[in-house]
C-alpha cells in the first residue's frame, strides 16, 4: 500500500465503487440488522461523495 494521500477524485472513485459494492450487498441481505448497518453506511458514502465533488467543482480542494 502506498503512503501518498489519495487525490479528492481517487477518493470520489473509491467511495463510489464502495457504494455499488453496498448496494449490491444490501439487496441481498435477509437480516434486517444487517440492511440497517448497510443503510447506514450508503447513506454516509452518498453524503461524502456528493460533499466532496462539491467541493471539487468549486475549486476550494484539489
Amino acid at each position: 500500500m502506498s503512503t501518498l494521500v489519495l487525490t479528492v477524485a481517487a477518493c470520489i472513485t473509491r467511495h463510489e465503487r464502495t457504494l455499488k459494492t453496498y448496494k449490491e450487498m444490501y439487496e441481498r441481505s435477509r437480516s434486517a440488522t444487517r440492511k440497517q448497518s448497510l443503510a447506514m453506511s450508503i447513506e454516509t458514502l452518498e453524503a461524502t461523495i456528493y460533499h466532496l465533488r462539491k467541493l471539487l467543482t468549486k475549486g476550494t480542494i484539489a
